[in-house]
């Protein structure tokens, strides 16, 4: 086998195409690294997405919550005989939303 390879880097046109056929090589595996490349950044991409989706869910559902105990206690505090404006001037909010939210809007 050696000796074939050396008798046929003897022959110069041989010798050509066995590089070319390195060069070739070479270029297929830079394609195959930058493809791997690739393929890995789209998957942390990926992966950022689903964690940033999962923390957005996580704050609606903690909004979602506090909304609840809030809209709670100023149904209790109503129902314990104070008056809207009262419950408006303690959250610092209007009476008119303090309305919506006893009204369940």
């Amino acid at each position: 086998m050696i000796r074939r390879l050396h008798k046929a880097l003897q022959n110069p046109r041989i010798e050509e195409d066995m590089d070319l056929e390195d060069e070739v090589l070479n270029e297929f595996h830079k394609k195959d690294e930058l493809l791997a490349a690739a393929r890995l950044q789209a998957e942390e991409e990926k992966q950022r997405a689903e964690e940033e989706k999962q923390r957005a869910e996580e704050e609606k559902q903690r909004a979602d919550h506090e909304r609840a105990i809030k809209n709670a206690l100023f149904r209790r505090l109503h129902s314990a005989g104070l008056a809207i404006s009262e419950i408006a001037d303690a959250a610092g909010m209007s009476e008119e939303d303090v309305v919506a939210v006893l009204a369940g809007n």
